[in-house]
This record gives structure tokens, C-alpha cells and sequence, in this order.
């Protein structure tokens, strides 16, 4: 008894809300999913109403080869044991393999010295590797922060034997994202040559005036900021933001101008006073938020659910839990945007399966060059 050869079937792991799947649907339309493992209950209700017929496997820890045999291959479930096809261990049970990993153990963001590897959060990249070796796929992909140490980077490519490529989400979005991908399809990977959309066009035209920071909030930002002496800049305003700049990251206090990229969306950033918070000058001033340290009006908003589903590639539809959005709005930004931080960026995605199943993708990574190499293939030219 044998089994039919069907489209690429795939296994996701840690899933999320699915940003993966979305980057490999845009590349392969007949990819099925045989089952996805994921324990955070919101994240896993928005992946089933996308995906309804996958199947829930939870805990990434219970997930056999027998039980992936026995939830999509026809054959095994009718002989009640491995089919001809699937008898010898060595066959793959899956075509493709992916997920990212919790990374907690991995970041700087972590107060006191990092785990690593052998975390209780990260270490359950083992399990990764555990199924790599029991499902032999095709194809896996493993995701995770660049802010992994040398000794782990060295470890996880001896365990899956490859080597890693580093894609950051602003070549194709603007969001500075920097993460790491191990992948045994990484020789046919190259380095990303193209440049996204500056932060600008991301932005919402019609502003919401749920968003605004109200005068609590600004005087939480006043001191969170004084603490990183933005009030001995000359450049300031109100004391606390210079004007150029128009975006800012409470945890690292680096600014980004609405020229260039927006900092890292994080899981954090579902926070009431988020991490990542909008300098707007688009804002009348009877709509700013009243700061009593700094005796004015002030233009600092939060990012809106809509531009954060732009970051990260989705659509805004992508994320809803149930066909009606009726739910408490402020748990539902949470949510939400909480998902969007912990999920892999849809376009990154996209661009590594393209080149792994597309042989015609050569120049999917060229599709533009920077404004300095354009400037300085002009001094070339006319010199």
C-alpha cells in the first residue's frame, strides 16, 4: 500500500498566527498543512480560523512521527502502522518543516545573564531538532533573533548540519528585523539587495484619537526618557524628543526618522504606553495629549493596529479572532499587536521560500538597489 504523491505538505511549529504560512502560500498556492503546535490559546484560535482544517497538535513536546503519519497519510491511518511508502524511518513524513522558536532566553532584552540555548523558554529548540531527525523533511526552516551568542549559532549548525543566513524585514517592509534563519537550503539563499518603503508610507492616513497618549502616559514617556538624558539635547522639544526625529523605542531609546525604519515590533509593544511610540506633527493641536511636566500640548501618539499589520506584511483581517470584532477594544489591541510582535515578518518568509521552491527567483531579491548604490553608479557613470 503506497501513498499518492501530493503538493508540498508541511509541518509548523511554535506557529503563531502563521506569518510563515502566509510567506509560502504567496510562493506555493497548493501548500497543505498537516497540523500546527502552538499553546498561546489567542495566537491558536486566529491560526485555526485561517487554517480550519489543520490540526492542532498544542504542546510541540507531544508531536511523534507516528502521530503526523497517522494524521495526514491515508495509508498509515487504513493499516493502523507505517505504510509501504513510510515504513523505512529514513522517509520523510513531511516535505517542509518550520517555526521559530521562543527567543526569550536568547535576547538582551532579558534582565540578568541570558540562558541561551539550554533556557527553559529557548531550550525548546530541542524539540526542533528532535523532529528534524524523526521526520526527515525535505525542507526545514528555523527562525530566531540575531542577538543569539557565537557558542549558540555554533551549536544549533553542527546539531542541523547548516549553516545560517541573516534577512532583515526592512528590505521589504519598514521595520528594522534582523533574524537569523537556519535552513538546509541555505546555499540557494543569497543576500537581499533590495530597500523597503521608508516608515512614512506606512503611516495611517486618518488618525485615531484612541491612540493619542493621554497626560499619564506622557508623563510616564517624560521620565522614561529624561532617564536616558533626551533633555540634555539641544535639539529637544518640550524636552523630550529631538525634531527630526519622529519614532522611538522605550527599551533601547534609539529614534528613527519617518525617512528610514521604524525599530523592532516586539511582543512588548502590547503594552498600554507601548514601546514604540509616533512623534506626529500631522495632529492639530487640540487633539495632543496635555503634559503637565513640559506645560504644552504634544503630538505623541501610538501605533496604530493597521500600521503594525503593515510592518509585519499582514493584512489587518489576518489577526481577527472570530468574524465580528465586538470584542473590548483595548484587549483587542493587545492581542493583537502582541501576536504581530511575536510573529515571523510575511514578506521575509516569502522571500526565502521563493528561492527555495522557485529556480526562476533570481532576481525576486534585486528588485531594487539603494539610493547610495544608485548615486553611486551616477558618479560612475559621469566621471
Amino acid at each position: 500500500m503506497t501513498c499518492p504523491s501530493p503538493s508540498v505538505k508541511y509541518l509548523s511549529l511554535f506557529s503563531g498566527i502563521g506569518g510563515f504560512e502566509h510567506g509560502l502560500l504567496r510562493v506555493k498556492p497548493d501548500a497543505v498543512c498537516v497540523g500546527f503546535s502552538e499553546i498561546a490559546p489567542c495566537a491558536s484560535l486566529v491560526y485555526q480560523r485561517q487554517w480550519p482544517k489543520a490540526r492542532s497538535y498544542g504542546d510541540v513536546r507531544g508531536i511523534t512521527r507516528w502521530s503526523v503519519l497517522q494524521n495526514h497519510c491515508e495509508a498509515c491511518r487504513q493499516k493502523d502502522a507505517p505504510c509501504d511508502t513510510h515504513a523505512d524511518v529514513e522517509s520523510p513524513a513531511v516535505d517542509l518543516l518550520f517555526g521559530g522558536s521562543p527567543c526569550q532566553d536568547f535576547s538582551t532584552a532579558r534582565n540578568g545573564e541570558r540562558q541561551g540555548i539550554d533556557g527553559p523558554k529557548s531550550g525548546l529548540m530541542h524539540e526542533f531538532f528532535r523532529l528534524v531527525k524523526e521526520l526527515k523533511p525535505k525542507v526545514f526552516v528555523l527562525e530566531n533573533i540575531n542577538t543569539i551568542s557565537d557558542r549558540d549559532i555554533l551549536k544549533i549548525g553542527r546539531t542541523l548540519r547548516c549553516g545560517c543566513v541573516q534577512v532583515d524585514a526592512c528590505h521589504f517592509t519598514s521595520q528594522s528585523r534582523p533574524r537569523l534563519f537556519w535552513t538546509n537550503a541555505s546555499a540557494r539563499i543569497p543576500p537581499v539587495m533590495r530597500v523597503g518603503p521608508a516608515f512614512e508610507s506606512m503611516l495611517d492616513e486618518e488618525l485615531s484619537p484612541k491612540e493619542i497618549l493621554n497626560e499619564r502616559e506622557l508623563s510616564k514617556l517624560y521620565t522614561r526618557l529624561h532617564l536616558r538624558k533626551y533633555k540634555r539635547s539641544r535639539r529637544s522639544k518640550g524636552g523630550i524628543m529631538p525634531h527630526e526625529c519622529r519614532i522611538t523605542n522605550l527599551f533601547t531609546g534609539l529614534s528613527y526618522s519617518f525617512k528610514h525604519r521604524s525599530t523592532t515590533l516586539m511582543r512588548s509593544s502590547m503594552n498600554r504606553t507601548t514601546n514604540m511610540l509616533i512623534y506626529d506633527e500631522r495632529l492639530a493641536e487640540k487633539d495632543m495629549g496635555y503634559c503637565k511636566e513640559t506645560g504644552c500640548r504634544l503630538p505623541w501618539r501610538r501605533m496604530s493596529v493597521a500600521e503594525c499589520h503593515r510592518l509585519q506584511g499582514f493584512a489587518i483581517s489576518q489577526t481577527a479572532r472570530n468574524d465580528e470584532e465586538a470584542m473590548d477594544e483595548r484587549l483587542n489591541r493587545r492581542e493583537r499587536v502582541g501576536m504581530l510582535g511575536d510573529a515571523v515578518c510575511v514578506d521575509v518568509a516569502e522571500y526565502l521560500f521563493r528561492y527555495i521552491y522557485n529556480d526562476d527567483a533570481r532576481d525576486y531579491g534585486q528588485l531594487s538597489v539603494s539610493r547610495m548604490f544608485q548615486r553611486r553608479l551616477a558618479s560612475v557613470d559621469t566621471s
